[in-house]
């Protein structure tokens, strides 16, 4: 490698640490994906929930990779408390039937999420609405719970717009109210207030349907005193069950479809596979050179065709056979005819004169005096070096007219 390639290879490299130094220190913007996955620290994962009950419950918490009507069929047995908590949970209506039979066996079933299944729905004859403010574009949730030992006048507010969804009719013989939600502003009126957390018994089980699922995200809990009100939502569930925590229904589970996830999720790996690729191309362009003597330039074969043709043709001058050049030259030219204007060469008629012209863009008039000039020649004995060279002329401008070249 010269000088000038080393210094160019080592401005290159600068440049490009440098490069990686400020992507490296660039603060990452803040992600506000729903994705409710125990493995997300950003606002809207569950990881911190997940270790605070995973802390508390040790080997009473089992996490459930697959989905809900695999699992319990596949453990028929399965006792406790299921939870589901994401933006939407929507389960078919095989699977709906399989969690109300297996929480009408004794055991709770509770969701947190904004969307339910209209199966689901239609079963516990509920409706869904959400909250709006027509004088504002934001709606700010306002958490209140009714149980008077959880803090009743207490309202807890998620301090960003989220939607507010709640329960539009109650049935208050079959379902009990646990909490209220509202949109926050200056006045707060009860009145307002929407139903968004419910107790339904079902069978010899219970089934906990709470409509705002920000509540258990890292975000909501890092907020003061907001863990408190967490809590207390989640004091509904029995602490001597097992808790079996949904991985399945989450909006940013984890799907590896790839062997270069692992490197593209971790950013220092990431820009160390970047790296490496780019010193492999900066070796391919300067290092990937064969390194042997330098190939003789081989010059290809000169062309003598002209030189031959000369030869010959000095051979029929030498002899004076202009009869011999002038049969030639009307055989090419015959030749020429039918390969190159595919004419048919057999009858000289007016037809033939015509499709001539046209093909080689040569008047009629022209192309009867060269036929006739050829047959004039054909019928000498002796031919004329000024007659051959004339001849030789038409011919040539023929050419020309129809292929700009002779």
């Amino acid at each position: 490698m010269g000088k000038p390639q080393k210094l160019l290879f080592t401005v290159l490299l600068i440049l490009l640490g440098f490069l990686v130094y400020l992507e490296a220190t660039k603060p990452l913007p803040v992600s506000w994906f729903p994705s409710y996955s125990k493995e997300d620290k950003i606002p809207l994962g569950t990881y911190i929930l997940h270790e605070n009950l995973k802390s508390k419950f040790s080997e009473s918490f089992i996490e459930v990779n697959e989905p809900p009507f695999q699992f319990i069929n596949s453990n028929p047995e399965t006792q406790g408390t299921y939870v589901f908590i994401n933006n939407t949970v929507i389960f078919d209506e095989e699977e709906a039937k399989e969690l109300f039979a297996w929480t009408a066996k004794g055991n709770t079933l509770f969701l947190a999420s904004k969307n339910y299944s209209n199966f689901l729905l239609d079963t516990l004859n509920l409706e869904i609405n959400n909250i709006y403010l027509f004088d504002k574009f934001e709606t700010q949730p306002l958490l209140t719970l009714v149980n008077k030992h959880l803090n009743p006048d207490k309202s807890f507010h998620i301090n960003k717009s989220f939607t507010i969804p709640y329960f539009e009719e109650i049935d208050t013989s079959s379902q009990v109210v646990l909490g209220f939600s509202q949109a926050f502003e200056k006045e707060i009126k009860k009145e307002s207030r929407k139903v968004n957390f419910l107790k339904i018994p079902f069978g010899e089980g219970e089934l906990y349907l709470y409509n705002q699922p920000e509540i258990f995200t890292n975000f909501f809990l890092l907020e003061q005193e907001n863990h408190i009100f967490t809590e207390n939502v989640l004091s509904y569930i029995n602490n001597e069950s097992t808790i079996y925590w949904d991985n399945y229904y989450k909006t940013g589970k984890r799907i590896n479809t790839s062997p270069l996830k692992v490197i593209f999720n971790n950013k220092s790996l990431k820009w160390a596979y970047y790296l490496i690729l780019f010193g492999a191309l900066l070796y391919i362009l300067f290092e990937g050179k064969r390194k042997q003597r330098v190939i003789p330039v081989i010059n290809p074969i000169k062309n003598k065709t002209l030189e031959y043709t000369q030869t010959i043709a000095g051979i029929y001058f030498d002899k004076k056979d202009n009869k011999a050049i002038l049969n030639k030259l009307i055989r090419q030219l015959f030749d020429y005819v039918r390969v190159q204007l595919r004419l048919e060469t057999n009858e000289a008629d007016s037809r033939f004169i015509e499709e001539l012209a046209i093909k080689t863009n040569t008047p009629k008039e022209e192309i009867k005096s060269l036929l006739n000039e050829l047959r004039q020649l054909q019928n000498k004995e002796q031919i004329t070096d000024k007659e051959l060279i004339s001849f030789h002329e038409k011919i040539t401008q023929l050419k020309i007219n129809r292929d700009g070249k002779p």
